[in-house]
């Protein structure tokens, strides 16, 4: 259900993305993402003092942390996500997150009351 909320959030968000990732069938590719992300709360994806972090705001947040961070990557990566054709790049695009230059302070102040409003 998580996975399917994230999908309509992104469908909102990000229609590009969705239009993008169907007419190239890859949704299913980027939902199984997905659920590894929000299965593992990132800890495979990033390093240590990341997953860290993450954990902090999840027991503070909530499980919502979880969309938050899904949407800050997708969102960060965009553009390369739109050039996608196959899932071998998708591949290497989202397992590569964690090489991603992460800005804490960024992400910290990253505005997310669109995605509160909508799951809320």
């Amino acid at each position: 259900a998580d996975v399917d909320i994230m999908i309509k959030i992104l469908d909102v968000f990000c229609p590009k993305i969705i239009e993008h990732f169907l007419e190239y069938e890859l949704l299913d590719f980027l939902k199984n993402f997905l659920l590894q992300w929000f299965l593992s709360i990132f800890t495979h994806q990033f390093n240590d003092e990341f997953s860290h972090f993450i954990f902090d705001i999840f027991f503070v947040q909530g499980s919502i942390v979880l969309f938050k961070i899904a949407y800050y990557i997708i969102k960060e990566s965009e553009e390369k996500l739109l050039l996608v054709t196959n899932f071998n790049e998708l591949k290497s695009i989202l397992d590569k997150s964690n090489d991603y230059s992460f800005n804490y302070d960024n992400f910290k102040e990253f505005k997310f009351k669109l995605l509160e409003d909508f799951i809320i």
